[in-house]
C-alpha cells in the first residue's frame, strides 16, 4: 500500500466524520451531535495513528521497530479505554457515539472499494 493510498483513506475518513458530525447537527440533539463527534474523533485518531504505527513499523528504522510494534500492541487496549470513558464517564449518547465511531467501518470500506482499481504500478 502506498502513502497515497493511505492519505486518501485518512482524508475520507476525515470527510465521513465532518459529514456525519453536520448531518447530526441537522437531524439530531445537540447531546447526539456531540456524541457523534466524540465518536468520529476516536475513530480518526485511531486510524491515524495506525496509519503512522504500521508505516514506521515498516519503513522505520530497525532500532525502532520494538517501540512501534509495541504501540500496536498498546493501542487496542488504549482504544476500548477511551472508550468506555466517553460512553460511560462522559456519559455520552450511545447510539450517536456508535454512529461517529462507525465512520472509520465505513471509510476503510469506501477506500478499498474506490481504491481498488487505482494502480501505482503499471502492469508489463
Amino acid at each position: 500500500m502506498t502513502d497515497n493510498r493511505l492519505k486518501q483513506t485518512v482524508l475520507l475518513q476525515a470527510a465521513l466524520a465532518i459529514l456525519a458530525v453536520v448531518a447530526s447537527w441537522i437531524l439530531w440533539s445537540p447531546s447526539a451531535t456531540i456524541a457523534v463527534a466524540a465518536g468520529s474523533l476516536v475513530a480518526s485518531l485511531d486510524l491515524f495513528l495506525l496509519v503512522w504505527l504500521v508505516r514506521n513499523l515498516i519503513e522505520g528504522d530497525s532500532r525502532r521497530r520494538l517501540f512501534y510494534g509495541a504501540g500496536l500492541i498498546i493501542k487496542f487496549p488504549g482504544l476500548v479505554g477511551v472508550v468506555y470513558l466517553c460512553v460511560r464517564g462522559l456519559e455520552l449518547d450511545l447510539f450517536g457515539f456508535l454512529v461517529g465511531i462507525s465512520t472509520l467501518v465505513v471509510s476503510v470500506t469506501l477506500a478499498g472499494f474506490l481504491l481498488a482499481g487505482n494502480s501505482d504500478t503499471e502492469e508489463p
